[in-house]
């Protein structure tokens, strides 16, 4: 008997129990897809605005039947098979885009921290034109991050592949993990557009500067108001305010500095480069045969390095020179610029001077 009066308190608890546990999971369940159909809510809305606001900039935009999921663990829109256009009204730059899918909205804690970033599934591709050259941008699942004002949207992927077509310059540039940051016009008198990126490797087509490690640069550039930003461009001065990074060459890597400004069209300017470890690498030069340096040029470091080397209390001072840039070619190429050197006279005792 005892035993029949211990065992149902027991039932009834677990029966509680169970009770409490179905009726907890219902309520979550509902709560969650109350969430979701109001997140679907706000990322059609979000959608229809970006597409909005495209077209009336002059893009044209086009998409296959979107379709949300996400259910329950976030709220997803996605965009099959996107694809804009745009054309300048001088139709002087156009410019194409196309990828395999783009998705507002995330799981939620992503989708609530950055309840505007915009994923780019897949592969996507974008292409600008101008007249005689043209650039090319390759991505893999990458992320589009804009602020709540719209001013700055940041970008990053896994991989970004860059290529360069101009009638003097045709290379092709992939960078692991970039980080971008793009600085859009306010609406103030002058408008302000800056590019900020930061990438731990470039690797080059090129054989002479295969690679590019610790990147960080920021461009900036200043057009009217009333100028269309694509329009301005190529219309306007660049500049250059600071780029920071490591060259991987075949005498080794070199850190150096640059900064200077171009105008655009027309690709003149200056830009002032900064060795703060070029003993290392003229050593490097002394030291190797060098196909591209002038033999005298090379005597001429070794006794400038076999002088220097005796005193080593001395603070090594950095070394930068300017470039100037006509018509997008360097002047003096870095050949000549060589030659010119070992014309000069090398006196280690100035060398701080």
């Amino acid at each position: 008997m005892k035993y029949f009066q211990n065992t149902i308190p027991k039932q009834k608890f677990r029966c509680f129990t169970l009770s409490t546990l179905a009726s907890t999971v219902t309520f979550l369940i509902v709560v969650d897809t109350l969430c979701w159909l109001l997140a679907q809510h706000v990322l059609a809305t979000q959608a229809s605005r970006l597409i909005e606001n495209a077209t009336q900039s002059g893009w044209q935009v086009e998409h296959a039947s979107q379709y949300k999921g996400g259910w329950p663990f976030g709220a997803t829109l996605t965009l099959p098979a996107i694809r804009a256009t745009y054309q300048t009204p001088d139709k002087t730059l156009t410019i194409a885009w196309h990828g395999q899918a783009v998705a507002l909205g995330a799981d939620w804690p992503s989708f609530m921290a950055h309840p505007q970033a915009i994923h780019l599934i897949g592969n996507h591709a974008a292409r600008g034109i101008s007249s005689d050259s043209s650039i090319t941008l390759l991505s893999h699942d990458a992320t589009l991050t804009p602020t709540a004002s719209g001013h700055q949207i940041f970008f990053y992927a896994p991989t970004l592949s860059v290529g360069i077509n101009t009638p003097n310059f045709t290379h092709k540039l992939t960078s692991t993990a970039p980080r971008v940051e793009l600085l859009l016009p306010s609406t103030s008198t002058q408008n302000t557009l800056g590019l900020k990126i930061d990438a731990p490797s470039v690797l080059t087509d090129s054989t002479s500067i295969p690679k590019f490690t610790n990147l960080s640069f920021a461009l900036t550039q200043t057009i009217p108001a009333d100028t269309p930003p694509l329009t301005a461009l190529h219309t306007s001065e660049l500049h250059l305010p600071l780029a920071a990074m490591t060259i991987t060459t075949p005498i080794g890597p070199i850190p150096f500095t640059a900064a200077g400004s171009l105008q655009l069209p027309t690709i003149n300017g200056a830009i002032t480069l900064t060795f703060p470890h070029w003993h290392q690498t003229a050593q490097r030069l002394a030291t190797t045969e060098q196909p591209f340096l002038n033999p005298t040029l090379q005597q001429n470091l070794h006794k400038l390095f076999s002088l220097s080397n005796q005193n080593t209390t001395t603070a090594e001072t950095p070394l930068s020179f300017q470039l100037r840039i006509l018509n997008g070619q360097l002047e003096p190429n870095f050949p000549e610029f060589f030659r010119q050197i070992s014309t000069r006279k090398i006196d280690a005792t100035n060398e701080g001077e």
